[in-house]
Parts: C-alpha cells; sequence; structure tokens
C-alpha cells in the first residue's frame, strides 16, 4: 500500500510530522504521537510527542485585486520538560528551514509521506507550558522582485 491508497480508504490514521533543519546541520523532529523511522544503517529517527495539534495552513489568492498572502502555519509545542529537555531551552534561530509531512500507516521512509508544507521560522513565542512558532512558507524569496528588472 501506498500514502494514496491509505487516504482513499474509509478510515485513515493520518499524523503530521515536523522537522527543523537547524543551521548548524543538527535536525528536530516532533509529532502528534512518539515513533520512528528506521534507517538503512540500522537506528532510525525518532520523532518526540511534543506537537500539540496538527498544524493548519493559511494561504489566499485575491484574483481580482493580484494580492497573494503569503501562507502562514503556526506550530502549538508543549514546553514541558520531557526526556530532559524544555522545547523552548533549544535553539530555534528565526529562518530556521521546517517541513511537515503527513504519514500514514504504510509509510516506511519519509520519501513516501506526503510532503505538505516547506517554510522558515518567522515568529517564536512562548510561557511555561507552551510554545508557539509561527511559520512562513519560502515563496516570499522566490516570487519577490526588485523593481525596476
Amino acid at each position: 500500500m501506498s500514502f494514496d491508497s491509505d487516504i482513499t480508504q474509509r478510515d485513515s490514521a493520518l499524523f503530521p510530522v515536523v522537522t527543523f533543519n537547524l543551521i548548524n546541520g543538527d535536525k528536530y523532529h516532533i509529532s502528534t504521537i512518539q515513533f520512528t523511522f528506521p534507517n538503512p544503517d540500522g537506528d532510525g529517527t525518532t520523532y518526540t510527542p511534543l506537537l500539540l495539534s496538527s498544524p493548519s495552513i493559511k494561504e489566499s489568492i485575491d484574483l481580482e485585486n493580484r494580492n497573494y498572502k503569503i501562507s502562514s502555519v503556526s506550530l502549538n509545542i508543549s514546553n514541558l520538560r520531557y526526556d530532559g529537555i524544555i522545547f523552548s531551552d533549544t535553539i530555534m534561530p528565526y529562518n530556521t528551514g521546517v517541513t511537515i509531512h503527513w504519514v500514514s500507516p504504510s509509510c516506511t521512509t519519509m520519501d513516501e509521506c506526503y510532503l505538505a508544507y516547506k517554510g522558515t521560522v518567522r515568529a517564536i513565542t512562548h510561557d511555561e507550558k507552551t510554545c508557539n512558532i509561527t511559520l512562513e512558507d519560502i515563496s516570499q524569496s522566490t516570487l519577490h522582485r526588485d523593481v525596476p528588472i
């Protein structure tokens, strides 16, 4: 089975996974549930269950006025201590690359999962219980043109 066949079933069990591509080359993986994708070298990529809710993507295009609003995503992450680490204590700089995938039961690698969003960190706020991260998609950098051309 594949992701496409999983979503055509009457009941589906999809869940989101978020990967932060840190500037130093490290990656930080979170999800709504804890699971591990096995790697060919034996160990695996573990996703910690810190994501409190599924992310929602908002974007709009006004064709009449030729306006395009950049899509944004808000991540609601638990800021409570997990495995001895508090999420807001991790170094999460602005402009960190982020990908959001949807995983189905038949996915065995990240390549088989659905890439739903690719963007960068634009805002971070937190308190003692939650950390909210706002993401902005990469269209701003690809669609921007300096005038005159």
